[in-house]
């Protein structure tokens, strides 16, 4: 079976979608090896590259079978078909899956290691009481999870869509105490998308609303 991305991300997109500066530099990056993992799961690629920091590329298939790419670099915030998405872009190319769902590609020059269908497997053969307690344990301790799995709750209500926790949620995405730095305006707008695609299924009619 063929990936999704076969058509998607090809030599010739790749030149359409960077300028020729992004192009030479995210060819060079990957020759230099600098993309240390290239994972994919059925419609999404995630990878990460080793730059001035690391940086963080995600791929997706969206509907009607297009590409929607980002990536943490201050370029890649602005929207923009970075270096490090043109490195990425060469790094699955030159090794794209053909049959696995889950998987770990790295350029040639890179060892091999654990990757995500390890994952898959460790966590398939854990008990179901296990996995919702390490779930419960992370929704603790991080305040983004806990507010997904609120809001995944708030709208299959026995009683109908909670709209009140998507109501705080969505106050407490947008609402800020003061200035926002250059620096955490990702997570800023991260914060917000995260609830609009929440709240994305109770308006095309997913979700019974009442």
């Amino acid at each position: 079976m063929t990936s999704p991305f076969t058509d998607l991300l090809t030599p010739d997109r790749l030149k359409e979608l960077a300028d020729d500066r992004s192009y030479q530099r995210g060819e060079a990056y990957f020759r230099q090896g600098r993309v240390c993992s290239v994972e994919q799961q059925e419609d999404t690629i995630i990878a990460r590259v080793e730059g001035t920091e690391t940086y963080e590329v995600k791929f997706e298939i969206e509907d009607q079978n297009q590409l929607s790419y980002q990536c943490d670099c201050p370029v890649g915030i602005d929207g923009w078909f970075c270096k490090h998405c043109v490195a990425v872009g060469l790094a699955w190319l030159a090794n794209p899956p053909q049959s696995q769902k889950v998987g770990k590609h790295r350029s040639q020059s890179q060892p091999s290691g654990t990757s995500m269908q390890d994952v898959q497997r460790y966590l398939e053969q854990q008990d179901k009481s296990d996995l919702v307690k390490l779930i419960l344990e992370r929704a603790w301790k991080d305040n983004g999870w806990r507010e997904q799995l609120l809001l995944k709750v708030a709208a299959l209500h026995p009683k109908g869509v909670d709209l009140k926790t998507f109501q705080h949620a969505l106050k407490n995405a947008i609402e800020v105490g003061g200035y926002i730095e250059y620096a955490e305006a990702k997570g800023y707008a991260r914060g917000i998308e995260k609830v609009l695609n929440a709240i994305a299924p109770l308006l095309d009619g997913r979700v019974d609303l009442f």
